[in-house]
């Protein structure tokens, strides 16, 4: 994503990551949160970022995050990995 698309986004969402009961991410819902952000106007999409989960993920965890969503046929723009402190 460059800065230019950023520029362009009217609203970018930090999306909430599925996890399962046990603590690890839950990759098959991502799929359908997406997209349910995405027909609900959303212009971009920020992965891992200042939910509160970031500084829990292990980096690993983020990179395999971002990378599930390589596979979706979606054509808006995502981030990932931004709100470390």
């Amino acid at each position: 994503m460059s800065y230019q698309d950023l520029k362009e986004c009217k609203i970018i969402t930090a999306f909430i990551t599925p996890f399962h009961e046990d603590g690890s991410i839950n990759f098959d819902a991502i799929p359908a949160l997406i997209e349910h952000l995405l027909a609900h106007h959303t212009d971009g999409i920020l992965l891992a970022g200042t939910t509160a989960e970031s500084p829990t993920l292990t980096h690993d965890e983020e990179l395999e995050l971002c990378g599930c969503t390589k596979d979706c046929q979606w054509t808006r723009s995502f981030d990932c990995g931004c709100g470390y402190q």
